[in-house]
């Protein structure tokens, strides 16, 4: 194994420098300011496939691969597009917050929900996903939710983009959002209609 990395680092300057500069030399170049992972060809999600500026360098040989591979995460911005699919949804969280646990994500991550959720479907996937945005959360990473959601008591679907951190923080960035939909003026109690679901929306991250 030592003469493998012995021969590699002849053949590579790149793996003839110290592992210090090395990681340096990967931050600088991986650092790309956002990544997107999940499943890009999902219909709704107006994303295309993780950056492939990043591929070359972490494909270059195995070791680089094995060194690099986190960095990514860690020096950029996490843009996870969910699939429609819950089971496949759950497993993408899952292996992000696996990521983070490995290298620490310092950039914060953004979770996108496939369009069209309903109320109930929205919830039920905040609830699923509760512990691990507690996580991420506790550890300093800065979690936001961006999704379309059909919310029963205003009969309609609006943008929603909102922090996790603390139920005045859903509630203020929530009614920020929708305030400036179509029609927002001509709604009954707006406002205590859209603080009940985001209430409805902390309970399910964080009453778990």
């Amino acid at each position: 194994m030592a003469s493998n990395v012995e021969n590699a680092s002849k053949l590579c300057r790149l793996l003839g420098l110290p592992a210090e500069l090395r990681n340096e030399i990967y931050e600088y170049a991986l650092s790309t300011g956002f990544v997107r992972v999940g499943d890009p060809t999902e219909r709704g999600h107006r994303i295309s496939r993780p950056n492939t500026a990043l591929a070359p360098l972490t494909m270059t040989c195995k070791q680089i691969y094995k060194e690099s591979r986190n960095i990514i995460y860690s020096v950029n911005k996490i843009i996870l597009a969910l699939p429609s699919d819950e089971k496949k949804s759950n497993a993408w969280f899952d292996k992000i917050v696996r990521k983070h646990k490995a290298c620490g994500m310092r950039q914060g991550i953004e979770i996108w929900f496939i369009p069209g959720q309903t109320e109930t479907s929205f919830l039920s996937r905040l609830r699923v996903m509760g512990e691990g945005l507690r996580y991420l959360n506790n550890t300093g990473v800065k979690v936001l939710i961006e999704a379309r959601v059909h919310i029963t008591a205003l009969k309609r679907s609006f943008r929603l983009h909102f922090g996790i951190n603390g139920r005045e923080q859903i509630r203020n960035e929530m009614l920020e959002y929708i305030q400036w939909s179509p029609g927002w003026s001509h709604m009954p109690h707006k406002a205590e209609k859209v603080f009940n679901f985001a209430d409805s929306a902390f309970s399910a991250v964080w009453s778990g």
